[in-house]
């Protein structure tokens, strides 16, 4: 079944996607947490659990996005590992992206907002978002 999208107060628009998504925090972003996240948008994604952390926190999402349907990135000769082509490519691999966290909601997820995305990272999610909506 295709995502579905799903249109916010913000009009950002958002994609119910779940993918595992590891999260730091801290000085040095010592301390590590997994969640899942619920959907996702250009400005940023709903995560469960929050691992506790309070509105206002800061910190460094890590999380993949797949390839847009019927793309193949193909890996040169010298660096593929099989015979066979490998459909790994920049945009399907990790995202590392410092979000702030901007809302709760019991009994246990956050809301996380990106901040200061490049363009090329913005260019991916809305690539992200728009490919798989239209599905």
């Amino acid at each position: 079944m295709p995502p579905k999208r799903l249109w916010s107060a913000s009009s950002a628009a958002r994609l119910l996607f779940r993918t595992a998504v590891d999260w730091t925090f801290g000085a040095h972003d010592e301390h590590r947490f997994r969640a899942e996240s619920v959907n996702i948008s250009e400005m940023g994604m709903l995560l469960e659990p929050s691992g506790g952390l309070d509105v206002g926190g800061e910190l460094t999402v890590k999380f993949a996005l797949p390839l847009p349907p019927g793309s193949v990135e193909i890996t040169p000769p010298r660096r593929r590992r099989s015979m066979f082509v490998e459909s790994v490519g920049r945009e399907s691999g990790p995202r590392k992206l410092r979000a702030k966290v901007v809302h709760k909601t019991p009994p246990d997820i956050m809301g996380v907002q990106f901040v200061s995305l490049t363009p090329q990272d913005r260019a991916v999610l809305q690539r992200f978002i728009f490919g798989r909506a239209a599905l």
